[in-house]
């Protein structure tokens, strides 16, 4: 019984490296792209909105090795800092923050907490409980302004995930109802668990929609707020399957891609392939012309050499909506962890581990740049023993803003140019706590770009 417990309490450890430490890929709201050749860049100026976590490093035993793992303990705060790494701001956040923070405009940030503490042990690994009491979504300005509560829990009921759309316009939110003990259906895109929430920021109108069709696992997947049109894409189920859908952000009115796409054959998309209930978060993201949907998939596998973390296979599917057709871009090994594209969809790019888990020892951390048609793949940022966790390509420009960590545990945001490659450090863990505390590092996540006002 006990040897049944541990494997329960290390797979949870395990999707919780994934989810917890590995997925905060944000996409650009803006169609505009004044870069010439050169990599050059409108004077639009812009601030990286970033997330502080404590982290700890422990160990067991699998089949006779010693195996580290790196999991979240506590999500601390946020902070924000201009692109030159001028004037970072350590942002205030109420009672036990859950992690989910989110901006587009530098007037306002939103963020989620909780009443109780999230951060729980099992069997002396800390466990994070995304099903934590009290969860309450606020926003609060830049400059310190009132804090004001946005929606709170309700029974059984709370809100969960955020993000907003260009200019802070609106914001979308999860209201999902408790899985109580039963964390893994956390991640099951299956479980028909919550309703999306859209919100009016300037008028506090709200609508609601896919209420019973819908869950934290496929809001996390795909959430794209449309730059022609006052709408909110994202992923329904269906029935026994799954199907992409349209969401009027003004009146809640759901049309699927069917309808929107009448000459696209979307039986030809094998659901069973791109979502899967194994924990593994799936990628899905859109082209900000919204002509291309790409999808990512991660499959696992055994790999003797490494036992320590867990191997897998990723593929690249571009389901193109303006010829009608399914793709496959990339077939190889290594951890899909996440897409972004260029303002103007001509190029995106990915960030490929060669392995997942958390761990940086263990893998190798890539940023590979894509044509939109999946050719020319050119490798822009290339470090050994690192693990890079999120990033999110400028609204207007050819700058990526990424966070990376190492086994030091120094956690840097940096900046790559896409035309040249250069990189450029903004800020580091030492700068925004002063040094770097082994027993609890603090990491660095990328959220967003925020542009100024």
């Amino acid at each position: 019984m006990l040897k049944k417990l541990t494997l329960v309490v290390l797979s949870l450890v395990l999707i919780f490296s994934f989810t917890s430490c590995s997925k905060s890929v944000k996409q650009p709201n803006s169609s505009t792209n004044s870069s010439s050749g050169t990599g050059s860049s409108s004077s639009a100026k812009y601030r990286i909105l970033y997330g502080r976590s404590q982290n700890q490093e422990t160990s067991q035993n699998q089949l006779g090795t010693t195996c580290f793992n790196f999991s979240l303990v506590k999500h601390v705060d946020a902070g924000i800092v201009k692109e030159n790494g001028k004037d970072n701001k350590l942002l205030k956040v109420k009672e036990y923050f859950m992690g989910s923070i989110t901006s587009k405009l530098f007037d306002n940030y939103y963020y989620l907490s909780a009443t109780a503490n999230p951060s729980k042990k099992m069997m002396n690994f800390d466990v994070f409980d995304f099903n934590a009491a009290g969860q309450t979504v606020y926003t609060q300005g830049f400059d310190e302004e009132a804090l004001v509560k946005i929606r709170e829990a309700e029974g059984n009921q709370f809100p969960a995930d955020l993000k907003t759309s260009k200019e802070n316009k609106y914001l979308a939110y999860l209201k999902v109802t408790s899985t109580g003990s039963n964390t893994l259906a956390l991640f099951d895109p299956n479980i028909k668990s919550g309703e999306l929430v859209i919100r009016n920021l300037s008028t506090g109108k709200e609508i609601k929609a896919l209420k019973g069709v819908y869950n934290r696992q496929l809001f996390r997947s795909f959430c794209h707020f449309s730059e022609k049109e006052n709408a909110f894409y994202t992923i329904a189920i269906d029935g026994s399957s799954f199907k992409f859908v349209k969401v009027d952000a003004n009146n809640g009115f759901v049309e699927d891609f069917s309808k929107l796409y009448p000459k696209y054959d979307f039986s030809k998309i094998n659901w069973k392939e791109l979502v899967s209930s194994s924990g593994f978060e799936e990628n899905f993201s859109m082209s900000s012309d919204e002509t291309i949907i790409l999808a990512g998939k991660n499959k696992s596998k055994i790999d003797k050499k490494n036992i320590c973390a867990p191997a897998s296979d990723y593929t690249i599917y571009a389901i193109n909506l303006s010829d009608n057709s399914l793709k496959t871009y990339k077939q190889d090994s290594g951890y899909l962890n996440g897409f972004t594209w260029k303002s103007d969809s001509k190029e995106f790019a990915i960030i490929l581990l060669t392995c997942g888990g958390c761990y940086p020892d263990y893998m190798n951390a890539r940023i590979i740049k894509f044509e939109k048609d999946g050719k020319n793949d050119e490798v822009l940022v290339d470090e050994p023993k690192k693990k890079i966790n999120a990033f999110g390509w400028a609204p207007v420009g050819e700058k990526i803003a990424f966070t990376i960590y190492g086994s030091d545990y120094l956690s840097q945001l940096k900046v790559v140019n896409a035309w040249n490659k250069q990189q450029d450090e903004i800020i580091n863990s030492v700068k925004t706590e002063g040094k770097v505390d082994k027993k609890l590092p603090m990491i660095l996540t990328f959220r967003d770009w925020v542009a100024e006002k």
